[in-house]
Formats: C-alpha cells, sequence, structure tokens
C-alpha cells in the first residue's frame, strides 16, 4: 500500500491549524463536555462525543473533496503544501 496520502493526511492535520488555536478549541471542547456532564450525566457526554466525531468527519471529508485532497483553493481557504507532493 502506498503510504504517501496517509503521511499527507498526517501532515494536514498536524499543520492546518495554529498551536493557539488547537489549544482554544480543546479547552473550549473540554469546558462544554464538563458543563453537560454537570447538567444531564453521562449519556449526554456519551452524545455530545459522537455528535462532534460524526461532524468532524463530514466536515473533514467535506473540505478534502471541495479542495482535492487539500490541494486546490476552495472559498477563502488557502491549498496547504506539504513535502509529500
Amino acid at each position: 500500500m502506498n503510504s504517501k496520502p496517509i503521511k499527507r493526511e498526517a501532515y494536514i492535520a498536524i499543520h492546518a491549524q495554529s498551536p493557539k488555536f488547537r489549544i482554544i478549541k480543546w479547552i473550549i471542547i473540554l469546558l462544554v463536555t464538563y458543563a453537560i456532564f454537570l447538567w444531564r450525566g453521562m449519556w449526554a457526554v456519551y452524545s455530545w462525543i459522537i455528535f462532534g466525531a460524526v461532524l468532524g468527519i463530514t466536515l473533514h471529508f467535506f473540505f478534502r473533496w471541495k479542495t482535492k485532497g487539500w490541494k486546490r483553493k476552495w472559498g477563502k481557504f488557502k491549498p496547504i503544501k506539504t513535502p509529500f507532493d
């Protein structure tokens, strides 16, 4: 199997967002999860995690499709250059 697409996806996952954005994103996710846990209980946390995973995967593949595997500009998003191009 060709590992080039896998390495490219890993590079994109690590380098597409700034470290500051990633830190803020995870703080918000953890705070919302904690608030839901206190408010409703574990079943709500599980539904939040499942919803987030489905939404994230859907958006990932949507943007990947629209940018031809992150190689073409789409909207305000710039193509991402990788060492695997």
